[in-house]
């Protein structure tokens, strides 16, 4: 599947966990939030340890690999000849990309693979320098030399690695629990704010920062082939309807509500609650695309990155089911049948981070965008299903992430063709 089809379903998947999430809100309870914590915790949690014998850097009785032997470098690919037990393929795969596979024979779990740019390999030997390529997942390594030999390193599993893949995901997990905790608190409050397309604003800023990133690495060349005119013109759409329908919302809801009631029920909280969530998601998933690019990632597969932020946000809802027995003297059961919602809601919520991370993963930067506009569909589920109804206005700015959407898939079908 290509990174659109993947960012599709994870706003699918997001759109209806907002819907569910509004509907298992109650305003009147001050500990709503952290029960959808404590649920969300609880799937990904639990698909975490499901996931975890699948893992490319900690699986249980992983082997470390060391490989040595000679290449040749033709205008056709590169080809290696293994001095002791790994056999490697090399083509052209359906993206015109030069794919370089390995299978290490002495251990069935060593297998994978590099996109290497053949192009820089060979002006980096004609310097006179080692070229090191790194695989997709695992941190994996494959040093030329300009002698003509290799050395591949592929690190086995063990508690240090598993250490090592938590903490360089540490930074984007606790940024995105921050942000979707603020949010199911401001989610007692959508009615009364902007909430949902203010913080999905993120997915602009964020493409911002990677490519600043990217930018300052000198790796930005590598992605400046994902925007096409095509997908230019679709952001543009996308952020443009976003934003409007930000604006749309504000002058709605504030013709909706009394200005005296807004100022003294509610304050600041209706703007404060996205703008944080904005910031903290933004960092986030700049972090989750500067992590999952193949070019310039940590080293941190898209299964790894699910296992760290479900065993993350699994201690996240452990940590506020305690919380609120300590103030509340009460344990929380989430599985009564008033919480229905929210486990509904923690289960979308699932799905679409799966589908978050192969589209991340893929094309980082163009991807942001498209996933944020699952507000969109949030929208339209709330039409649908709760019959809110909707503004002339909104139904354009709805519109124009469609066409934005609609225009980057024919860019992704044109680019496969």
């Amino acid at each position: 599947m290509s990174w659109f089809a993947f960012a599709l379903l994870c706003l699918l998947g997001w759109g209806f966990a907002d819907l569910f999430y509004k509907m298992g809100s109650d305003e009147n309870d001050r500990y709503s939030h952290l029960k959808i914590a404590v649920w969300v915790g609880l799937v990904m949690g639990v698909c975490a340890l499901i996931l975890l014998p699948f893992s490319e850097s900690f699986a249980p009785g992983r082997k470390a690999v060391t490989e040595t032997g000679t290449y040749v470098l033709e205008e056709g690919g590169l080809h290696l000849t293994s001095a002791e037990g790994c056999l490697f393929s090399g083509q052209t795969d359906e993206d015109g990309e030069y794919l370089l596979s390995y299978t290490c024979l002495t251990d069935e779990k060593a297998n994978g693979e590099f996109y290497p740019d053949l192009d820089e390999i060979s002006a980096a030997l004609e310097k006179g320098e080692a070229y090191e390529i790194r695989g997709e997942g695992l941190l994996k390594t494959l040093t030329l030399d300009p002698d003509g030999t290799y050395v591949f390193y592929r690190p086995g599993a063990s508690l240090s690695d598993f250490v090592s893949s938590a903490v360089k995901y540490t930074p984007a997990s606790l940024c995105y629990i921050i942000s979707m905790v603020i949010g199911y608190a401001g989610l007692r409050y959508l009615e009364l704010s902007i909430v949902s397309p203010v913080q999905n604003a993120s997915g602009a800023f964020s493409a911002v920062a990677m490519l600043v990133f990217f930018s300052v690495r000198g790796t930005l060349g590598d992605h400046m082939d994902e925007f096409s005119p095509l997908n230019v013109i679709g952001v543009i759409f996308v952020a443009a309807g976003m934003l409007a329908l930000a604006v749309v919302e504000n002058r709605v809801n504030g013709r909706e509500l009394k200005t005296e009631d807004r100022r003294l029920r509610y304050g600041a909280l209706a703007l404060i609650f996205p703008i944080l969530y904005c910031i903290f998601d933004t960092i986030g998933t700049a972090a989750d695309g500067i992590i999952l690019d193949e070019s310039t990632g940590l080293g941190v597969s898209e299964i790894d990155v699910l296992i760290l932020y479900g065993l993350t946000f699994l201690l996240a809802g452990i940590a506020a089911w305690v919380y609120m027995l300590i103030k509340t003297k009460k344990a929380y059961n989430p599985f009564a049948k008033s919480e229905k919602y929210k486990g509904i809601a923690a289960l979308c919520e699932e799905c679409g981070q799966f589908f978050y991370v192969f589209a991340m993963a893929e094309k980082p930067v163009i991807a942001a965008p498209v996933v944020a506009s699952y507000c969109i569909v949030s929208v339209i589920l709330s039409r649908v299903f709760v019959k809110e109804k909707l503004k002339l206005s909104q139904y354009l700015c709805v519109i124009a992430v469609i066409i934005g959407i609609v225009l980057m898939g024919i860019a992704e079908g044109i680019g496969e063709a």
